[in-house]
């Protein structure tokens, strides 16, 4: 008689086992920067101006996701890029942290890293609060074409979820060339009075045209004369000396 009790005794204490675990172990998650996915190297071939990134944010999922080996112990993470050809401007970028868990924070921006060093508290339970590290204010350039990730790739602080290993984006970046627009016509350089010459517009360095503004410009008087997505436009009233120039605007 006392066999299916003991039975489901067991289960219960197994039932309990997998739950409490669930409820202690987490994965820290990672609010990743915007700002760097369209970089612009419109400052010439050699580099770009400087972006502003938003904050990254790395927060506990569970209490003991930010391993804290003692009191008053320093610990360090150090974020950079995967690839690519990007730039921190170096000395600026600032962190905050919140929770019990730090007495304090300090950080190092170079051009290729993110250093942020991390002081255990004195007093309290660091383990037994969610505690979160924001990194603000960081700005990045590119030097070449190409894209990258933000990644953690040292430093000595055990993070569930956000270790060296795990390979978590924090910040997607992308560089591109500025787009060349061209304009072309289907009769040469001269034309008769009166005659039908049409122009096309075109723009390089893989960018998708969305509009396409052709402009009569005759001595600095700028007219616009058709603004669409077509990148055609014709026309058999031309005078001599009248210019024609084309904006292309693309989907960026």
């Amino acid at each position: 008689m006392s066999q299916p009790s003991l039975n489901k005794f067991v289960l219960l204490v197994g039932l309990c086992l997998v739950l409490c675990s669930n409820k202690l172990y987490g994965q820290a998650t990672v609010t990743p920067a915007t700002g760097g996915e369209s970089i612009c190297l419109n400052a010439g071939p050699s580099a770009s101006n400087y972006f502003n990134l938003s904050d990254i944010v790395i927060t506990e999922t569970a209490a003991n996701d930010f391993d804290f080996p003692g009191i008053l112990q320093t610990q360090n993470i150090v974020l950079s890029f995967n690839g690519g050809s990007f730039e921190f401007q170096p000395g600026v970028g600032t962190v905050s942290v919140g929770g019990t868990g730090f007495s304090s924070s300090s950080i190092t921006v170079t051009a290729t890293s993110v250093d942020v060093s991390l002081t255990s508290a004195i007093l309290g339970s660091p383990n037994t609060v969610i505690n979160t590290i924001t990194i603000s204010g960081l700005m990045v350039r590119a030097t070449a074409t190409g894209s990258a990730e933000i990644r953690r790739t040292g430093g000595t602080m055990p993070i569930n979820g956000d270790d060296i290993a795990d390979g978590v984006n924090h910040g997607t970046l992308n560089a591109y060339e500025p787009p060349i627009a061209s304009l072309t016509d289907d009769k040469g350089s001269t034309i008769c009075a009166n005659e039908l010459i049409t122009f096309t517009g075109s723009i390089t360095n893989g960018k998708t045209a969305a509009n396409y503004e052709f402009i009569l410009d005759p001595n600095g008087a700028r007219t616009s004369l058709q603004s669409s997505a077509s990148s055609t436009y014709s026309t058999s009233s031309l005078s001599n000396g009248d210019e024609i120039s084309v904006v292309i605007t693309d989907t960026d």
